[in-house]
């Protein structure tokens, strides 16, 4: 009996510390005296975005530069912003256009090797080049393929999934590696 009393008042003390505290937090803040609100300096504002911006461009890039340089596999930077390394080349196919529907086997990666996504069982993803909501890096990649080729891109967030990620399984801004196959 005394000792759930003693936890009683235990309890009754905490939760008179706690009120007082707040009441004093209160009234300390209720100051009659208003700030004034600063005006927010919008070309300010822009260039520090502009510079938080290019900084995490810089850090992805360095990034994707560490991933090539530790696999040894001769990527290539292309004028579409994507890293492209041709796994198997098709001799013969026409050269993949915006518009053309493809049948495409794929593995989708972070750059620390975990798998994200892939084409289940077996059956193929269709995409309708630039006409979907596929990922524009690879609409750009797959513009420099033909059908039976396969490649691995790797894209940057910015034409991946972004700021945000995917909400899932892709975190924000992260790079992928796309395994692609593009079927006959």
């Amino acid at each position: 009996m005394g000792h759930k009393c003693f936890r009683l008042l235990s309890l009754l003390k905490s939760s008179i510390c706690v009120c007082l505290a707040a009441n004093i937090l209160f009234f300390i803040s209720c100051g009659s005296e208003e700030q004034p609100v600063k005006p927010i300096d919008h070309q300010k504002l822009k260039e520090q975005f502009i510079k938080a911006n290019q900084h995490n461009l810089q850090r992805e890039r360095d990034i994707i530069e560490q991933y090539i340089k530790n696999h040894l596999q001769p990527y290539r930077y292309t004028s579409k912003g994507i890293y492209i390394y041709m796994v198997k080349s098709s001799e013969k196919g026409d050269s993949i256009r915006a518009g053309d529907r493809l049948e495409v086997d794929y593995k989708i990666f972070l750059l620390d090797g975990t798998l994200c996504y892939q084409s289940e069982g077996g059956k193929p993803q269709v995409i309708l080049v630039e006409k979907d909501h596929t990922e524009s890096g690879i609409h750009r990649g797959l513009q420099m393929m033909k059908k039976g080729d396969r490649a691995r891109m790797i894209i940057p967030s910015y034409l991946a999934h972004g700021l945000l990620g995917d909400l899932d399984k892709i975190p924000p801004q992260s790079p992928i590696l796309v395994d692609i196959s593009v079927r006959q």
